[in-house]
């Protein structure tokens, strides 16, 4: 009696930890295939989290069935569903920005249209610096990640400026 009363009291447990664990996974899977960003992950971390998959797949094989097949199953399916994103959306934007013409002088490629920050009045592009009024009006239009992006490529297209005018001087 003693013995049953412990087993149901593991699947009770075992139950709720599954739903808990899957629920917790859900906003970033659908995060993930909602906006296609996979930037945050590591290559390294998915590839081995379904390496550990596969050999844990040999384990759970070996228990009886239970809420440890149904938290495995979800598992196995999300890491090797992230790892397919990552591998067609990360792999391909990096191969893409890789393969931009890099202006004259600098180390990183050019923005495509998607995170170039939109003409400023009277800024060119690609070239002069920003004057410090549109850059300060730039930079205070945050929220977005779009806006994030525009900022970040603002403040490289600068760095490349400032660091490519030291080295000519």
């Amino acid at each position: 009696m003693w013995a049953e009363a412990m087993n149901s009291v593991a699947m009770f447990a075992g139950s709720i930890s599954t739903t808990l664990f899957v629920a917790s996974s859900l906003p970033m899977l659908y995060k993930a295939a909602r906006t296609k960003e996979l930037g945050s992950y590591s290559l390294g971390y998915l590839a081995l989290a379904n390496v550990g998959n596969g050999f844990h797949t040999v384990y759970v094989l070996s228990l009886p069935v239970g809420p440890i097949w149904a938290l495995h199953s979800f598992y196995v399916l999300s890491s090797a569903l992230m790892l397919v994103w990552y591998l067609r959306y990360e792999v391909r934007k990096r191969r893409r920005s890789s393969a931009m013409p890099r202006p004259q002088g600098t180390s990183s490629p050019q923005p495509d249209a998607e995170t170039r920050p939109a003409p400023l009045s009277q800024a060119g592009w690609p070239g002069d610096p920003l004057p410090p009024s549109q850059v300060d009006g730039h930079l205070q239009a945050a929220g977005s990640s779009h806006a994030r992006k525009r900022r970040e490529v603002a403040l490289r297209r600068l760095l490349d400026q400032l660091l490519s005018s030291a080295v000519r001087t």
